[in-house]
């Protein structure tokens, strides 16, 4: 602005009108020049020095692993659940309380190595099994069935409400475990235990799964929960209403992924070099809670697991990064191809045919990783099945999760289709 008005002033020939003129340029407009330049150099600072988050600073790993082993892998990877790392205790009074009033009662949680349609088989025929109230003296027969335990799932729903309220971009969790775990339930007591005290321990048989039943075995990821306070006094922001908590990444990490715990009053967050800063109305300073997506997957890299560690990790390429710039129109089997092989160690999923269809199928072999997202626009009424025909391929009993989490991770890129996948026979 300052050399315009000179080049403007530079032009007049007569110089004491300049002189006079410029007197009267400089004392009118001096401070808001000032000011622009200093809003000017705040922005530019900004931008140069403002990290910008990518689906990298999110990527998020998950397995299952016996409850002792929870100390060696604490670093990287934590239980769903906090309460997970201490085994559950049991009220024994009010567990036989429930049994004598015929209520049905968890005595259990286990996870069922099996594929997706064999535990929708077992959802479906609820078969009852046999088990015993073991104590010091008896051997007392009781019924159970299997229900499926969903609080793992309300955990990642939780996340994906976070991912929403902090303003990051959601990517399908590849977590078929979570979804295998099973209740086991107490519905009848075939004698009369009103005189029972105590017990020393349940047992159950559940027939053909017993060689599939896993105890002790909790649900892991790399999210950490933790608190962090600001680095000083929370600095106003030139709306003079709201203020920056600075936190320093000391002992926490530049490279991972953070979100602010819901119901903090927070406005924004974003990272630079050094600090995370927090804006927010709150003037004191106070702690925040975070939850952070550690990245330091070298900590475990040659840890041998009993299940396989599953990630969302999309492979480095450049047209895996131009697809998730904009509305990127998918047009061709190819480009839908490289969509369902853009995760890593994902690769032999190949769409052969796709089918348009007014309604889904009696039979399918995928389900809906991201059920919880409500598309509210849409109805399901009002929108086609987008059947994706796979080739076959081996089979184990997590292929179909993983066929799953291939289509959810398509089904983001048509919200105008229901989209479905089957292997073609």
């Amino acid at each position: 602005m300052k050399e315009i008005i000179q080049k403007k002033l530079d032009r007049m020939s007569d110089l004491e009108q300049r002189h006079i003129l410029k007197n009267i340029m400089w004392d009118v407009f001096k401070e808001i020049i000032d000011y622009q330049d200093d809003v000017n150099r705040q922005l530019e600072k900004r931008l140069f020095y403002d990290i910008k988050d990518t689906e990298e600073n999110y990527i998020i790993y998950s397995t299952i692993i016996k409850r002792e082993r929870i100390k060696f892998v604490k670093d990287f990877l934590y239980p769903l659940r906090e309460e997970d790392k201490k085994e559950k205790q049991y009220n024994k009074k009010e567990l036989i309380e429930k049994i004598q009033k015929k209520e049905p009662v968890t005595a259990a949680t286990l996870f069922l190595k099996k594929s997706y349609p064999e535990l929708e088989k077992i959802k479906i025929e609820q078969n009852y099994y046999n088990g015993t109230i073991v104590t010091d003296d008896a051997e007392i027969p009781i019924t159970i069935i299997l229900k499926q335990h969903y609080d793992y799932i309300n955990i990642e729903t939780d996340l994906y409400n976070m991912f929403m309220e902090n303003g990051v971009k959601w990517t399908t969790i590849n977590n078929p475990y979570i979804r295998k775990f099973f209740d086991v339930v107490i519905i009848d007591c075939a004698e009369d235990i009103s005189e029972l005290r105590n017990f020393k321990e349940i047992v159950f048989d559940l027939g053909e799964l017993e060689r599939d039943k896993y105890l002790d075995y909790i649900p892991v990821w790399n999210i950490k929960k933790t608190t962090a306070k600001g680095d000083g006094f929370p600095l106003p922001v030139n709306d003079k209403i709201n203020y920056e908590h600075i936190i320093s990444y000391e002992g926490m990490g530049v490279e991972n992924g953070y979100l602010i715990a819901p119901d903090q009053n927070m406005v924004s967050m974003r990272k630079t070099e050094n600090n995370l800063i927090i804006t927010s109305e709150e003037s004191s300073s106070i702690e925040w809670n975070l939850y952070i997506i550690v990245q330091d997957y070298k900590s475990i890299e040659n840890d041998e697991f009993d299940f396989p560690l599953l990630f969302n990790k999309k492979k480095e390429r450049f047209l895996n990064r131009f697809i998730n710039i904009g509305n990127k129109v998918i047009r061709s089997y190819g480009e839908l191809n490289r969509l369902a092989g853009s995760f890593v160690k994902l690769d032999e999923f190949r769409i052969q045919e796709i089918k348009i269809q007014d309604s889904i199928p009696d039979t399918l072999t995928t389900y809906d990783f991201n059920y919880y997202i409500d598309d509210e626009i849409r109805g399901d009424k009002f929108r086609k099945v987008m059947l994706l025909e796979f080739e076959r391929m081996e089979m184990d009993y997590l292929r179909y999760d993983l066929l799953s989490f291939v289509v959810s991770n398509i089904q983001q890129y048509f919200p105008e289709y229901i989209c479905k996948g089957v292997i073609h026979e």
